[in-house]
C-alpha cells in the first residue's frame, strides 16, 4: 500500500473529483511484439480544491506492460478517488491504495495530488520533485516497427534533429529485421544511435544470436528482450553484449536484484503508470544510480497529461540521457497540449503545477456526492 503525495496547507481540501473518458486513435496501427493497438483508452481524473485550483491525472493501462485492465481501473478508479474528497495538507501522504493491483490508477491519482501540490508551492512539478531538476530534456524518436516506410520515417526523424532513433523490433522474422535495420544504419549519418525494443519478443538463445549479429551497428540499448526474463538470464545477456539491455514495463512484476545486490542490466525504463506514480519512479531511480545502472524515463503512448507527467519526472532525474518521450505524433487526436520535441528535445513548462489545461467541452463527469453503487464510470 503506497500513499499519493500531499498538497501543502490543511485548509485547502478536495472538494471535487471528476473523470473524462478518452479514446484517440493512433495515427498508424502500433505494433509491438506484445500486441498491436490502434486507439489508446482510458480516462483524465480531475481534483479541485476548495480554492479552486485543479490538478489532472491520466489512467490509460495497459495490461500487456503489466498493468491492470481497464475493467479493473474503471471499477477501482472511482472508489480510490471517493477517498480523496475532504482531505488537506499531510492527511493526503496516508490514503492507502492498491499499488500492487492497480498501478495506473495510482499513478493518476499520484500525479493530479502532485500536481496540485507544485501548485500550492508555485513551481513547476518538477522543480517541486528536485530543486535540481532540469530545464530541458534530450528525447529520441520513435520509429515503430519494420515496414516498408521505415527509411522514409528515420529520415523525417534526421531532418527533424534527432539524434537517438528507436526501432521496434520482434514483430517480424528476424532475417528480415536483421537486414532491414543493417539497412538503415548504413543510411545514418555519424554520430546518430539506434535504440531497439524486443517487447519481450525472444528466449535467451535467440536474443542472443540476433543481437550478435547486429554487434558492430551503433546500437544505442536494447529494451526487454527476453520473453519470460528473469534477473540471472538478463545478468547472462548482458555480460555477452558490448551495449546496454534494458529492464521496460518488466520492471513491475517482481525484484530484479540479484543475490548479490546488484541489477541484471546496465539500464533501466520507468513507465511511471507501471510503477504506479513519479515518486516511485524517482525512488528506484535513486537505487539504480546507486549500483551504477543508466535510467531512461518514457511513456506508454500516453495522452498529453501522461506524456507532460512522464517529461517533469525525466528532468527531476536531473542527469543526461535522452528519454522516450516524443510519443504525441502516434496519437490522431488528444485530450490537450503538451510540449512537442525540437531538435531532439523537451522543455519542461515553465508554469506552476503540471502545465495542463484541458480544453473547453472536455467532457468530466464528477462522481456523486454520495456513493451511489449503480453509478458507473463512463467507458473510455
Amino acid at each position: 500500500m503506497s500513499g499519493v503525495g500531499a498538497c501543502p496547507g490543511s485548509g485547502d481540501p478536495v472538494v471535487d473529483v471528476a473523470c473524462a473518458p478518452f479514446a484517440l486513435e493512433l495515427t498508424r496501427p502500433w505494433r509491438t511484439a506484445r500486441g498491436l493497438y490502434s486507439h489508446r483508452r482510458g480516462w483524465l481524473v480531475r481534483m479541485r480544491t476548495a480554492r479552486g485550483r485543479s490538478g489532472y491525472g491520466e489512467c490509460a493501462p495497459l495490461p500487456d506492460m503489466g498493468m491492470e485492465s481497464l475493467a479493473q481501473a474503471r471499477r477501482i478508479l472511482p472508489r480510490v478517488l471517493r477517498t480523496c474528497l475532504g482531505r488537506g495538507g499531510h492527511g493526503l501522504q496516508t490514503i492507502p491504495l492498491p499499488q500492487g493491483l492497480a498501478p495506473a490508477v495510482v499513478c493518476a491519482v499520484n500525479t493530479a495530488f502532485l500536481d496540485l501540490r507544485a501548485q500550492a508551492m508555485g513551481l513547476p512539478l518538477a522543480l517541486c520533485l528536485n530543486p535540481n531538476a532540469d530545464g530541458v530534456v534530450g528525447v529520441n524518436a520513435v520509429l515503430g516497427a519494420v515496414d516498408s516506410e521505415l527509411g522514409a520515417r528515420a529520415e523525417s526523424a534526421i531532418s527533424a534533429g534527432f539524434r537517438v532513433l528507436k526501432l521496434k523490433l520482434g514483430t517480424g522474422p528476424a532475417e528480415e529485421e536483421r537486414v532491414a535495420v543493417t539497412a538503415l544504419c548504413q543510411r545514418l549519418p555519424r554520430g546518430l544511435r539506434l535504440r531497439l525494443d524486443a517487447n519481450g519478443a525472444w528466449s535467451p538463445g535467440q536474443a542472443l544470436e540476433i543481437l550478435q549479429s547486429l554487434r558492430h551497428l551503433p546500437v544505442d540499448a536494447v529494451e526487454e528482450p527476453l520473453r519470460h526474463p528473469d534477473p540471472q538470464s538478463m545478468r547472462w545477456l548482458q555480460m555477452e553484449l558490448p551495449w546496454p539491455i534494458a529492464l521496460d514495463e518488466s520492471l513491475g512484476r517482481r525484484d530484479w536484484r540479484l543475490p548479490d545486490g546488484h541489477f541484471p542490466c546496465r539500464r533501466i525504463v520507468l513507465k511511471a503508470p507501471l510503477l504506479g506514480g513519479l515518486g516511485n519512479g524517482l525512488s528506484l531511480a535513486a537505487e539504480a544510480y546507486e549500483d551504477g545502472v543508466e535510467v531512461v524515463v518514457s511513456t506508454a503512448l500516453d495522452a498529453a497529461v501522461g506524456r507532460l507527467a512522464a517529461l517533469h519526472l525525466a528532468a527531476a532525474l536531473g542527469r543526461p540521457a535522452v528519454h522516450g518521450l516524443a510519443t504525441g505524433g502516434v496519437l490522431r487526436q488528444d485530450v490537450g497540449l503538451a510540449p512537442d520535441p525540437s531538435y531532439g528535445a523537451m522543455a519542461v513548462p515553465d508554469v506552476p503545477g503540471l502545465g495542463f489545461r484541458p480544453p473547453p467541452g472536455l467532457p468530466f463527469t464528477a462522481l456523486p456526492a454520495v456513493e451511489d453503487e449503480a453509478w458507473e464510470l463512463p467507458l473510455p
